[in-house]
């Protein structure tokens, strides 16, 4: 499911050491760059080690940030997180495993709408959920999950999107507008505060097709299609 990019050797074997101890048996491919510093060097081999059935995630240390720029011009299924020291392998296990995290994060949470909500970057209003990893999206329909979240909020239909975000507090979304939030405390009692009672048309097969179209395209040709 994952492949992770580094430039250098080294910087492989340190990624490798953080898999071996955090991620065994996820089956997570590593790949180098094989060292090459310049900007179109770096862009060339991307587009040639990229896996195409994979996220990939590049990580990155401060000496090559200026490279983040070039995630906009490359393939949906890309992304770049930053390691916060000079190289990679200078950077201890733990800290890889955290950018590693923010990198999955940057997949698993933008959420944009466009007449139906489409998981991938994409045209349309992109929804103020944050690619933190402690943050998650949920699409909530059916009459037990909906009647779960009216008991909080009063009465609601059709199909919802529930963000959880920090401190316990998950936030309820109908179409593009947010309606309510929910807060789930570590102790006491679940509360909600509703802001408006506004239903949404919201077509699930839709979504899976809008989300699945966007995903075969680069956010270059998103920009000019």
């Amino acid at each position: 499911m994952y492949t992770i990019i580094v430039r250098a050797k080294k910087d492989s074997d340190a990624v490798k050491a953080m898999l071996r101890i955090y991620y065994s048996g996820w089956n997570i491919r590593v790949k180098t760059l094989k060292g090459v510093r310049s900007l179109e060097q770096f862009y060339d081999k991307l587009l040639e080690n990229i896996d195409e059935e994979h996220f990939n995630i590049v990580l990155v240390g401060r000496e090559d940030a200026d490279k983040m720029k070039l995630e906009l011009s490359l393939p949906l299924n890309i992304c770049f997180s930053l390691v916060p020291k000079e190289k990679v392998r200078n950077a201890r296990l733990p800290t890889i495993r955290e950018a590693f995290e923010r990198g999955r994060a940057k997949f698993r949470n933008i959420v944009y709408w466009n007449e139906a909500y489409i998981f991938s970057w994409s045209e349309g209003l992109k929804l103020g959920i944050e690619p933190l990893p402690v943050c998650d999206n949920f699409m909530f329909f059916g009459e037990r999950g909906i009647r779960l979240l009216s008991q909080f909020l009063g009465e609601l239909k059709g199909v919802l999107l529930l963000v959880r975000k920090l401190g316990g507090e998950h936030e309820v979304y109908s179409g593009p507008h947010l309606i309510g939030k929910i807060k789930i405390p570590d102790s006491g009692e679940v509360s909600g505060s509703i802001f408006k009672h506004q239903e949404v048309y919201v077509d699930v097969n839709e979504v899976v097709k809008r989300t699945g179209m966007y995903s075969r395209y680069t956010r270059k040709s998103l920009w000019t299609f």
